[in-house]
């Protein structure tokens, strides 16, 4: 009876957290809707449909990583739990930003020389270096050095990603790795799903491990991920 309590509330939570990260996005597609069915200069009407078409899009990114997350978060192993260098993941995820970094004139530094052996699952930590990298690219200033940064403790791996943007405020701290807490982007204005950092902790949970996010002495953030080898 306690686990289908606690599976019943952990579904009302996720439900809860669901609805209320669509209404805003719905609200707006409603109201521009409303507004394309009266008559409009074509400069307006292109306007809502763009409007439309970006909170559509949040929408499918707000539902695509919730089930990621709910799926991990139900997870008590990796699935594909393999052998594998973490320090050649991350370089192949640094190569698949590459686009995103030159559109933003941004450097990206890969410090892994030497090996980085671990078992894990290769997709769901790329993933959650993915996460980390774009989070990394959207609140460097232009022009910026991004680092990724691995290091060997014992039996411990730590992969740290740092920029060099304005960090977090002091009270946001505690909530970085809430579900659906963001911070606007520097370059838009615009917050994220909130569900890139719960996303990695529960990855890096999932490994025997944890992330931690950091504000950096010299400026920037770094967010680290630790994984245990074993």
């Amino acid at each position: 009876m306690r686990k289908q309590l606690e599976g019943k509330q952990y579904v009302e939570k996720y439900v809860q957290n669901l609805a209320h990260e669509m209404k805003s996005p719905l609200t707006a597609i409603v109201s521009a809707a409303e507004l394309m069915e009266t008559p409009q200069p074509d400069a307006d009407r292109q306007r809502f449909a763009k409007l439309i078409r970006d909170e559509a899009q949040r929408l499918q990114q707000v539902i695509e990583r919730m089930l990621q997350l709910a799926r991990v978060e139900q997870l008590q192993r990796p699935e594909d739990n393999q052998a594998l260098d973490l320090g050649e993941l991350a370089r192949q995820c640094a190569e698949s930003r590459r686009g995103a970094l030159t559109e933003r004139a941004l450097r990206l530094q890969v410090d892994a020389d030497g090996g980085f052996p671990c078992k894990g699952d290769a997709f769901l930590l790329q993933q959650a270096i993915n996460n980390l990298l774009d989070n990394a690219i959207a609140f460097s200033p232009v022009g910026g050095l991004i680092q990724i940064e691995l290091e060997k403790q014992a039996n411990r791996l730590r992969l740290r990603v740092s920029d060099q943007g304005n960090g977090a405020p002091n009270y946001a701290l505690p909530q970085l790795f809430d579900r659906f807490y963001s911070l606007p982007r520097p370059a838009t204005g615009r917050k994220s799903t909130g569900l890139g950092l719960p996303f990695v902790r529960e990855v890096a949970q999932l490994h025997g491990g944890n992330a931690q996010f950091d504000n950096r002495p010299e400026g920037g953030a770094s967010v680290s991920i630790e994984l245990s080898t074993t």
